[in-house]
């Protein structure tokens, strides 16, 4: 006997990695929310969509799949993420890696929509988190004071947003570390874990690294952390390379 749906989730218009594509890891946060937890896989099986009314039905005691029109779309359970932390970056380090994003976009190479890491996003639509790669260390970094957009000075960030920004820094590690190019390079799995709150105004570190690469599949690690090192958030996530085929 199937069971019942316990809601829906649409996701706003603009919070999205590619046009009309819902962010992956912003879909996660609000899973966890709903179902009361801090730590969540995310398995992504179609590209969810923005601004539709998804269905959210469990399918065990701790996991979920997420529906829409067309069948389902991602399947989420509750597990913790156990991946190893390197030394963290420190804030001059994050500085260091918006300084060398700035450099290549200069140079033409820019991502600018993505609604967390885009450098495009006007003002109030974007989480603006910087991500470069840190000279001399095998890690992207950015030093991030979360603005008006993510709430109000002090204001404790949503789950939503924290995932959000742990998705994206395994993105430009893929891309600095295996050459994999961040528009055509889609997360597969994502799994995050809060450890402490992240508040609007005060100052973090968003970093992130590889872990391994085989053929077109990237393992990554991301964190956000306080200038001092002091673990907030942690996710390990899987990225494909869409330019070549499954394997």
């Amino acid at each position: 006997m199937a069971q019942p749906d316990i809601g829906t989730l649409t996701v706003p218009d603009h919070i999205w990695g590619f046009p009309g594509v819902a962010h992956g890891g912003y879909v996660a946060g609000r899973l966890a929310e709903l179902a009361g937890a801090e730590d969540l896989r995310l398995d992504l099986r179609r590209p969810i969509p923005v601004g539709q009314p998804l269905s959210i039905e469990r399918s065990g005691p701790d996991s979920w799949t997420l529906s829409g029109d067309g069948g389902p779309l991602a399947a989420a359970r509750i597990v913790a993420p156990g991946i190893a932390v390197p030394a963290l970056p420190g804030w001059d380090e994050g500085l260091a890696g918006i300084e060398q994003r700035r450099t290549a976009e200069r140079a033409g190479n820019a991502f600018p929509d993505c609604w967390v890491c885009g450098s495009g996003r006007p003002a109030g639509q974007g989480l603006h988190v910087l991500l470069g790669l840190v000279p001399g260390r095998a890690v992207v970094a950015a030093a991030w004071t979360p603005g008006p957009e993510a709430g109000d000075p002090g204001e404790e960030l949503s789950l939503a947003s924290v995932f959000a920004v742990l998705d994206c820094p395994g993105g430009w590690a893929c891309r600095a570390f295996a050459g994999a190019p961040i528009a055509e390079t889609v997360t597969a799995f994502q799994t995050s874990r809060r450890l402490r709150p992240v508040r609007a105004g005060e100052p973090y570190v968003v970093s992130g690294w590889s872990v391994a690469a085989e053929g077109r599949k990237y393992r990554t690690g991301s964190a956000i952390s306080t200038p001092d090192g002091e673990l907030c958030a942690i996710a390990e996530s899987l990225w494909l390379d869409v330019r070549r085929g499954a394997g």
